[in-house]
């Protein structure tokens, strides 16, 4: 199947600041996805942007979330079978 992207914003373990961040994100016109994720026993929550089908695409999303992310980081997700 064909490569994706996404934009990778963070990981985030506290509840307010992922609010504020959440908040800003859809202010800047980008819808968060989100996935829980356990890091070393901590769970986090995991925000990413996409998927995208395009590296333009990605790269238009993670300007828009410059504003409200500290360094959003565009990433290659590798196809899955399922």
């Amino acid at each position: 199947s064909t490569q994706k992207y996404a934009v990778h914003i963070g990981l985030v373990s506290n509840g307010k600041d992922l609010d504020a961040l959440l908040s800003k994100l859809r202010a800047a016109g980008v819808e968060p996805q989100l996935k829980t994720v356990v890091v070393k026993g901590v769970s986090k929550t995991r925000v990413r942007l996409g998927l995208f089908d395009s590296q333009a695409a990605t790269a238009a999303a993670a300007e828009k979330a410059k504003g409200a992310a500290k360094n959003p980081v565009v990433i290659p997700i590798k196809p899955s079978n399922n």
